[in-house]
């Protein structure tokens, strides 16, 4: 399946029920990718391919990069502490579980959804390089390690809006446990 872009990335830290607390937009996507381990194990017998078994869904990562990875986000999504305008990266500092989501345009049409489910990013590292004779954007990239949620085994989702069933509506409700564009559900903006 052709995709191509890439946008609408929201994230949520998990409570205690893995169920979102507040979804949060977090603009500047310039590429996400998903890494999924799966191991297939081949039994072979009566001197030939008998059967073929999967390992399941097993470690599974994000890379994320960012136009600019914001003091508000790295507060929420990596459980930075900031004093005064300064984040605090202490030796004990644990990120929470989140989950996240994004989308990419269907190069027919539509748009194809993923999600990840219940995950922790890493800290990220910081690298600079000098101006030369033209601009050179250095990004914020950040990588996670996501986990099968602990109530219902899943670990990641993919939604196509044409598929006969499915709705944004419902597509959130089974990633986050809640509807971001309900009323009643701020999405924050951490474009700050």
């Amino acid at each position: 399946m052709a995709r191509t872009g890439l946008d609408g990335i929201r994230f949520s830290v998990l409570d205690e029920n893995e169920k979102a607390t507040l979804v949060k937009v977090m603009p500047g996507a310039i590429e996400a990718k998903l890494d999924v381990a799966s191991e297939l194990a081949s039994l072979y017998a009566d001197d030939g391919l008998y059967a073929v078994k999967s390992s399941g869904v097993g470690e599974t990562k994000l890379e994320l990069d960012l136009a600019d990875l914001t003091t508000e986000a790295k507060r929420t999504l990596l459980g930075v502490p900031v004093e005064n305008g300064i984040e605090l990266y202490h030796k004990d500092l644990e990120p929470p579980y989140v989950g996240i989501t994004w989308r990419q345009r269907h190069h027919e049409k539509g748009y194809v959804y993923y999600a990840l489910l219940k995950g922790k990013f890493a800290i990220p590292s910081a690298e600079g390089k000098t101006k030369e004779d033209k601009v050179d954007f250095q990004t914020d990239k950040i990588e996670g390690q996501f986990l099968a949620r602990k109530s219902d085994g899943l670990v990641f989702l993919v939604g196509y809006d044409q598929n006969e069933g499915f709705t944004l509506e419902k597509f959130y409700q089974k990633a986050y446990g809640v509807n971001p564009d309900a009323p009643s559900q701020p999405s924050t903006n951490l474009n700050k």
